[in-house]
């Protein structure tokens, strides 16, 4: 891939069950997975990223089968960084994902954040101007990306 993967109008799509919470902190915490996922797609500062509440309504979709997404958002450098955390990926230039020494203090507190280790490797985002909210129809059952529980898209 060349340049910055995730413009402002194709964003990345990340799924999560916290995306209040991620909104609120303006911080996204990665599974093993979406990890080796964000180093293969070379998330970089100034990537676009937007969010898919997987719990909007029951089992990630309101009654009506829709999913909230949320955005965009842009990856910022999370430096200096704070005691407690270090680089993890790239490993030269400007961080963009580090992992905590301590990631059970927060701000994932909730049991289904225990089964990804409460997300010791995070990278930073701020909320831009043209943010918006919007429902996307499900496409259940399997059909559905957004339902997948590491969904990662290039909407």
């Amino acid at each position: 891939m060349t340049g910055v993967v995730g413009s402002q109008s194709r964003p990345i799509q990340w799924g999560t069950y916290f995306a209040t919470i991620c909104e609120n902190e303006g911080l996204f915490g990665l599974s093993r997975r979406q990890y080796s996922t964000a180093v293969k797609l070379q998330l970089r500062v100034g990537s676009f990223v937007e969010l898919v509440d997987w719990l909007y309504g029951e089992a990630g979709v309101d009654s009506s089968r829709r999913h909230r997404i949320c955005g965009p958002f842009e990856v910022i450098s999370p430096e200096p960084l704070k005691d407690g955390e270090r680089r993890e990926y790239p490993d030269a230039g400007p961080v963009v994902i580090f992992r905590v020494s301590q990631p059970s203090i927060g701000p994932w507190l909730a049991d289904p954040a225990s089964k990804f280790g409460y997300f010791p490797r995070r990278f930073r985002m701020r909320r831009l101007n043209s943010h918006r909210e919007r429902l996307e129809p499900c496409r259940l059952p399997e059909s559905c990306s957004l339902c997948k529980p590491t969904s990662i898209r290039e909407s």
